[in-house]
């Protein structure tokens, strides 16, 4: 399809690597509009439209996000973190790197990449076909595990020192979880109500709340689209070992027992395996 001058202008502007996917995009539009050539109108609105969509994304989960051949090589397992070493986040539990990591050696150890591939029967790979693992360093959940095939929540747990509490109230008010009450003169929490963060340790002006070592709530098949569902909280384990067996498990299920087009959210929702699974851990 034909590009006025400024439109062709603007294109080289974008990033090389989604330049190809942003060419594509905005001609299928025009051909849908029963255009003959690409306006620069027509592709500033586009652009605003896309800008929309990939905001806040680094160059690899843009680069992820891209069609790809299906071709031994091509990247099948998405792991995404928060962004608490560029945010400064103060509310950090753990670096994400010590999760992430042995996550990257399973990988490798295990051929995840090429084993997730070999299911995809079409010649492309989409983004929905892939693997996405969510890590985020807090209950705050930014890198959004919610909707992740699997999303792993650090966090902890805080422990009162009865003997110095006064029963102030000051962290019923810090708890942004609603998980604290006095209760004859002391703090009490909800331990079905409380995420694990930080807030009510940092708020306790008496220093009787600490907290637990970090732990790792994993979830397990969430997803968005057209009928989107949120991850089922799989259970929480004391350390990476436990939570890389859970990961290995179910994605070994995945990959032996579903189908080509079946995304990990609907197979985890229907899978017997994965229900079983579920329950053993």
């Amino acid at each position: 399809m034909k590009w006025n001058r400024d439109a062709e202008k603007e294109l080289k502007k974008v990033p090389f690597f989604v330049r190809g996917f942003v060419r594509k995009k905005v001609e299928e539009q025009a051909r849908q509009r029963g255009l003959e050539e690409v306006s620069l109108e027509q592709f500033m609105e586009a652009k605003r439209r896309f800008k929309t969509v990939m905001a806040g994304k680094s160059r690899d989960e843009l680069m992820a996000m891209m069609p790809q051949a299906n071709k031994p090589g091509a990247e099948m397992l998405i792991i995404e973190t928060c962004q608490h070493e560029l945010s400064r986040c103060p509310y950090v539990l753990i670096n994400t790197k010590e999760i992430k990591e042995p996550i990257e050696r399973w990988a490798i150890d295990n051929n995840i990449n090429e084993r997730l591939r070999r299911r995809i029967d079409s010649e492309t790979i989409l983004y929905h076909n892939k693997f996405r693992i969510s890590i985020s360093a807090c209950p705050d959940g930014c890198s959004r595990p919610q909707i992740a095939d699997i999303g792993i929540i650090a966090f902890v747990r805080p422990q009162l020192d009865a003997g110095k509490c006064t029963g102030c109230g000051i962290c019923v008010d810090a708890c942004p979880d609603l998980a604290i009450s006095i209760e004859d003169g002391i703090a009490c929490f909800n331990r079905q109500r409380c995420q694990g963060c930080i807030s009510c340790r940092d708020a306790c002006p008496v220093g009787s709340i600490s907290l637990s070592s970090v732990g790792f709530r994993v979830l397990a098949g969430g997803k968005l689209g057209r009928h989107p569902r949120f991850a089922d909280v799989v259970g929480e384990f004391s350390n990476m070992e436990k939570v890389m067996e859970f990961i290995s498990k179910v994605a070994n299920a995945y990959i032996e027992e579903s189908g080509s087009s079946e995304r990990f959210a609907d197979f985890w929702a229907r899978s017997k395996a994965a229900s079983n699974l579920a329950q053993q851990a």
